[in-house]
């Protein structure tokens, strides 16, 4: 096991700078993600940590030893890809077993690793098996299990399920979450779906064009993000946003507005009247519903998943799509206009400009 330290990481290709000043720790036995959209730099990042991808400027330390200058071998690390890069023509307990046996490891040592990455993968049936006999879930487990047996210090993982489908993949984030628990160890994971992150990470780090838009828990993005990027990104279905303004009754106490939402009442501290803000509310934090406070949703779509609802449609007319989750099945059609409220507490303001976190009401 492993800490990890990036000490103003820097990378650029010539004239192009991919990634701007990293700094970032990473405690030892953590379950980090990186998450961002596509070309945002997570895999780079990545492979830099791994020493596959050499650095322009700044430190990588593990345990507090640098080793910029050190060999992906030398780092104590095991990386696992997207694609299984399994040999073809070899058995499983050959894959497993190919890493080590160049590394002149004694035999009983190795057949003891294989043994054991065998029955943590549910992997004991298949180790006479060639990869094309295996399915697409068995071989990510296979190339779990080649980096499982090198014990390594840190487990890097780059967007590894993005070649299962659906089912496989929530089976396997189990799998792996299961792993983490058992072995303890360091693991870096990269991928671009949120849900992966928000279901096993520790800790998501938010990458956008090479910089670090915000470091938390799971709970931390998802109830406090700290500007308009990061409460875009986090969160299925995506946060709805709004312009508006913030106001002042007659007796000072100040307020947010706006033509979907109409007036949100709260403790708005530090922003003065009349300053442009967008509103973010997420589809959960509305609540069917008419009388004070309520605005009229004009339905022009319904998702029906049985256990759960999502409409999206209008809010009083307005041209911005919204989108409201129900936690249950809803008789809702196109057409339909429903009356729902924004949950007090739950509407996140932000800076029109600097797209910063103000505060919520």
């Amino acid at each position: 096991m492993a800490t990890i330290h990036l000490d103003r990481l820097t990378k650029a290709y010539g004239a192009l700078k991919v990634i701007h000043g990293i700094t970032l720790d990473i405690e030892d036995g953590e379950f980090v993600a990186l998450v961002g959209p596509s070309g945002c730099g997570k895999s780079t990042l990545l492979r830099m940590i791994a020493g596959l991808e050499p650095i322009t400027g700044g430190e990588i330390a593990f345990d507090q030893k640098r080793v910029n200058d050190l060999s992906p071998s030398e780092r104590g690390i095991s990386m696992v890809f997207q694609s299984y890069a399994l040999y073809p023509h070899l058995s499983v307990r050959k894959n497993l077993s190919f890493g080590l046996e160049n590394l002149r490891m004694k035999r009983p040592e190795i057949d003891a690793r294989v043994q054991e990455a065998a029955r943590m993968l549910e992997l004991e049936g298949y180790l006479d098996r060639k990869p094309k006999a295996l399915s697409g879930g068995q071989r990510q487990r296979v190339a779990i299990g080649r980096a499982i047996v090198r014990q390594p210090k840190v487990f890097l993982f780059d967007e590894p399920l993005s070649n299962l489908d659906a089912k496989l993949r929530v089976q396997t984030r189990g799998e792996i979450t299961r792993l983490h628990r058992q072995l303890g160890t360091t693991m870096l994971y990269v991928t671009h779906d949120q849900v992966e992150a928000m279901t096993m990470a520790q800790k998501i780090v938010v990458l956008n064009a090479g910089r670090v838009e915000q470091v938390g828990t799971p709970l931390d993005l998802f109830e406090r993000p700290a500007n308009l990027f990061v409460a875009g990104f986090i969160g299925s279905p995506r946060m709805n946003l709004y312009k508006g303004t913030v106001a002042e009754a007659p007796d000072g106490t100040r307020y947010v507005t706006s033509p979907e939402t109409g007036r949100l009442e709260g403790h708005v501290v530090g922003v003065e009247p009349g300053r442009d803000i967008k509103i973010g509310i997420r589809p959960s934090h509305f609540a069917l519903g008419e009388g004070a406070g309520a605005q009229w949703l004009d339905v022009d779509q319904v998702e029906s998943l049985g256990h759960e609802t999502y409409l999206h449609g209008r809010l009083n007319g307005a041209a911005t799509t919204t989108i409201v989750h129900v936690q249950n099945h809803l008789e809702a059609a196109i057409g339909d206009r429903i009356g729902v409220v924004a949950r007090a507490g739950h509407a996140h303001l932000f800076d029109s400009e600097s797209g910063l976190r103000l505060g919520e009401v």
